[in-house]
């Protein structure tokens, strides 16, 4: 094959109709050819071809990650600049002659696809049994990809073995359909007989296997002068099998073509051979990982004594990672391989749902090694159990909800996905084996696939919508629209989610169904966080996590990890089962009813550092007490402010019978937090805390605090627990109970309302913020008024002695319509002056004035900001 070569940058072509895709063959050229390089690195070589749909040749689609494949560091930043996977390193290739340049992994990924198309001169070699080449076997196991990568590498289809058959033999009398026509189309003999004297005819009508009557009427029915075709001579340049490759076979510059072939992407992963998903380069526990993987696996009750080993290496003893002592079959060093090849971006991407979900078969690349999807969901599955190998993967994050989205065990929501979207998958026939056969086989709605899915990333924030649109049911007014801001298709999106209409129900894993109700997803606003659970999000997210500044204030950011556990839970019932209404307001405003029923009067300062080091280094017990010593003695609910504190800790999520354990846990981090304070404060501050301490205790009815004696004596700090970090499994009640904690206070401040109330919510919350109750809402929200019946959301709050309706009962409350819109969160610095705007009304025309408070105007024009502010000359 003979292709111009120039250097000059490659140059789509128009697709020729709305069904057409691309699709990229390998070119290999052996020594005797000409090898095209760029500073002596020579350049891989494909050729692009347009497809129509009623004339496409069996292809592969790619699955695999944009950019870095692996995790970054935990702990270190990652610039673009430092990233050598970003867009600002890429690498060449050549394109129809042309040159075409790419991301790395997607260039890795293409030298190990180059790498396996073998040369001429090794394809026909006997390295299977009864003297058979590497077609002949593929032929008669059925493997059509093989066989037509051995075909594009020059097999000759005229080979015999040991029994005198051809691969046509084989696949004829197997009653491999696709296989015979591909090989007759490439000039298979049907005049070949075998050592009995059988022709392939004869073969299939033997034996009656699977589509054998298909299989003989194309056999009988084929054109006499495709006979005798002669076998191609061996090529000196190969053509490797059609890929199908989302940045190469789509012209990304062109918005209107990427919005067609985004909307095919159902069709074209559905119709290929296979996807293969390239996991990136190897490290040094892939091998490891590998091995596991293609090693013989015991039955699941064998490894209790590896998984015993696993938790006391995560509880920190200090064991040899190698070692495997009687009783374990896995070291921990091979739990580890497991999880970090697990735990690599491609199986967190949001593209990855629909390509894993619609592929009739999955081949996985890591470097060199291949092993099959099914070898993982037998690892998973059928050996370790879906609880423990989110365990083993899990970073700690929250559980969104549904009981999946949990950081790092995005895995596992792969296969609980596909099997739904595919029923007719391996996976979903494994019957008698596994959960699985008692699920529904349906498709998901788009609002429940979302939360299903969050943690799952993105490059362009727009796409954790538009990639699950193809695998969930239709949803009335979103599609795949690229010429939309992420602002649009987020409050589109977020609209629908708010109003939860239609069927939203999943049914878990065992068997319980849960639904999505309405406001439901405010819980999901939570502002930008610095701190991230280790996970594979991290990378996929922008590093600075940054909020559009015209993203209404009620809309989630989709695309960026939870780092708070969800307040919202059904045993709440703030709003005592008034029915949310929903009224039509202009686009970037919820309209909806509401009660503002309290004020915040303080609250903590907000949290710049992780729960534990909040605790240890940032005096937050101190903070804590001091609020409380600030309530009435008598709580409005009847019990005493040290109790409210306790229960406002645990968010009165406890069962009645654990009550007592969990009064007792809260005494012990109590104390230890004291002791903290006293090594790590000077004496007078120390004695300041103690005297409140004392104050308190005067109306401590439930004896909560620790005693006065206690605090003298004890010498255990939390610090001396905490060593080993926050990722350490909790086997004890103690270790439960921090554990809760965590989950309730990450990124959240304790706050004291005008009203004598105790609460907790976002860390962005103000003094003078409104405690608001919305009719349907389960938890009371905090909004900041900005007008009339204006509010700006800020997030869901628990405050004890509202979560069950408790400020609603003995008088009628009458509701009234709020308007929460726009909030732009940025900083402006203009010469000294540093301006936080707030905006009122969605910003729509280049020119708008935007009110906040009465201090300055501020102007957006097309080239930049023009402040003025009054009394002052602009």
């Amino acid at each position: 094959m003979d292709i111009p070569f120039e250097y000059k940058s490659f140059k789509y072509d128009a697709l020729s109709s709305p069904t057409s895709i691309r699709l990229l063959r390998p070119i290999k050229r052996f020594q005797d050819a000409e090898q095209r390089s760029i500073n002596g690195v020579p350049l891989m070589e494909f050729l692009l071809e347009t497809s129509e749909h009623d004339r496409r040749p069996p292809y592969q689609a790619l699955s695999y990650t944009w950019g870095n494949p692996k995790e970054a560091e935990f702990g270190l930043p990652q610039t673009e600049s430092s990233d050598r996977y970003s867009i600002r390193h890429m690498y060449t290739i050549v394109v129809n002659g042309r040159l075409f340049y790419v991301r790395k992994n997607l260039y890795e990924a293409l030298y190990r696809i180059q790498e396996r198309m073998v040369e001429p001169n090794s394809i026909d070699d006997r390295c299977y049994a009864f003297n058979k080449t590497k077609l002949i076997q593929a032929a008669e196991d059925g493997n059509l990809h093989q066989v037509t990568e051995s075909l594009d590498s020059g097999a000759n289809h005229h080979c015999q073995d040991n029994f005198g058959e051809t691969a046509l033999h084989y696949a004829a009398e197997n009653g491999y359909a696709e296989i015979v026509k591909l090989l007759l189309l490439r000039g298979a003999s049907q005049n070949i007989r075998d050592s009995t004297g059988r022709d392939p005819l004869g073969c299939c009508l033997q034996r009656k296997r699977r589509q054998w009557q298909e299989t003989a009427q194309i056999l009988r029915s084929w054109d006499e002068q495709d006979i005798d075709r002669p076998n191609p001579t061996k090529p000196t340049t190969l053509t490797g099998q059609p890929l199908w490759i989302d940045a190469i076979c789509i012209s990304q510059d062109d918005i209107p073509e990427r919005n067609s072939q985004v909307a095919m992407m159902s069709q074209i992963y559905g119709s290929a051979q296979s996807v293969l998903a390239w996991l990136g380069e190897v490290d040094d526990t892939t091998q490891l990982a590998c091995n596991v993987l293609s090693s013989e696996m015991p039955g699941p009750e064998e490894y209790m004594y590896s998984f015993r080993r696993l938790n006391a290496y995560r509880r920190g003893e200090k064991l040899d990672l190698d070692e495997k002592p009687d009783g374990v079959i896995l070291s921990v060093r091979e739990f580890l391989a497991i999880r970090s090849l697990f735990t690599r971006l491609w199986f967190s991407r949001t593209w990855v749902i629909q390509e894993v979900s619609l592929a009739k078969q999955i081949d996985m690349m890591c470097g060199p090694f291949h092993f099959s999807w099914m070898k993982l969901f037998d690892l998973i599955f059928g050996r370790f159990g879906d609880n423990r190998t989110g365990m083993i993967l899990s970073c700690g994050g929250p559980a969104i909800k549904f009981g999946r989205a949990v950081p790092g065990t995005e895995i596992l929501s792969l296969f609980d996905i596909r099997i739904r979207t595919r029923p007719e998958c391996k996976e979903a026939k494994a019957r008698g084996r596994w959960v699985f056969e008692k699920l529904p086989k349906q498709k998901l709605s788009l609002s429940a696939m979302i939360i299903l899915s969050w943690n799952f990333g993105v490059s362009d924030p727009r796409d954790r919508i538009f990639a699950l649109l193809a695998i969930s049911r239709p949803l009335k007014g979103i599609s795949a629209d690229y010429s939309k801001s992420t602002t649009e298709v987020f409050t589109d999106m977020a609209r629908l989610l708010i109003q939860a209409e239609g069927d939203n129900s999943v049914p878990n894993w065992a068997h319980k169904v849960d639904d999505l109700e309405p406001l439901e997803s405010l819980s999901l606003v939570q502002p930008p966080s610095s701190f991230t659970y280790q996970s594979t999000t991290i990378s996929l997210n922008k590093p600075q996590h940054s909020r559009p500044l015209d993203l209404p204030s009620w809309v989630p950011m989709f695309n960026i990890q939870l780092v708070s556990w969800r307040i919202y839970n059904r045993k709440y019932n703030a709003s005592r089962d008034r029915q949310a209404i929903f009224y039509p307001s202009l686009p970037g405003i919820l309209k909806l009813d509401g009660l503002v029923v309290d004020t915040i009067a303080e609250l903590e300062e907000p949290p710049l550092m992780t729960f534990y080091e909040r605790l240890i280094h940032d005096n937050a017990i101190e903070k804590w007490l001091g609020i409380v010593s600030r309530l009435s003695a008598v709580y409005p609910t009847g019990e005493s402010h040290v109790e409210a504190l306790w229960r406002t800790i645990v968010q009165d999520k406890r069962d009645n019978e654990d009550t007592d354990v969990s009064k007792d846990r809260f005494k012990v981090i109590l104390l230890q937090c004291i002791v903290e304070h006293r090594r790590r404060n000077s004496s007078d501050d120390h004695l300041s805390l103690c005297n409140v301490l004392d104050e308190l205790r005067k109306g401590d009815s439930g004896n909560l605090l620790p005693s006065a004696l206690d605090v003298m004596t004890s010498n255990e700090g939390l610090h001396d627990r905490t060593e080993l970090g926050v990722e350490r499994l909790s086997e004890t009640s103690e270790q439960v109970f921090r554990s809760g904690m965590m989950n309730n206070l990450t990124e959240r401040c304790l706050l004291r309302t005008e009203g004598g109330y105790l609460g907790v919510s976002s860390k962005v919350a103000q003094p003078k913020d409104c405690v608001v109750l919305l009719a349907g809402g389960r938890t009371p929200y905090i909004l900041r008024p900005i007008g009339e019946n204006q509010f700006m959301f800020i997030g869901e709050a628990y405050v004890h002695g509202m979560m069950f309706g408790e400020t609603l009962e003995g008088q009628n409350h009458d509701f009234c319509t709020f308007e929460i819109n726009i909030f732009i969160t940025t900083t402006i610095i203009a010469g000294t002056v540093i301006v936080f705007t707030t905006c009122i009304a969605p910003v729509t025309p280049l020119t708008e004035w935007l009110r906040v408070g009465q201090r300055f105007d501020l102007r957006i024009f097309l080239r930049g900001t023009y402040i003025t502010l009054h009394q002052m000359k602009p």
